[in-house]
């Protein structure tokens, strides 16, 4: 099995990390529609990906606290 990519990262507001934020990450099209990962981010908001394929990804954070542009 070959490995895969790591991601981390941070998600942050004003007053710091955001304990748990979920990160959505969106790693290819499909015919049936999106491939989605999800991350839930620690009481400092970091969270991780493992083993992700290879090619483009786009990251999106959520939190309760906050209004998701779309």
């Amino acid at each position: 099995m070959a490995k895969g990519a790591r991601l981390r990262g941070r998600v942050v507001g004003p007053d710091g990390g955001l304990a748990d934020a979920w990160v959505y990450l969106h790693v290819k099209p499909t015919k049936a529609g999106q491939e989605w990962e999800t991350a839930v981010a620690d009481t400092d908001g970091r969270y991780e990906f493992d083993y992700l394929p290879p090619g483009p990804a786009a990251a999106v954070p959520l939190h309760a606290a906050y209004v998701h542009p779309d």
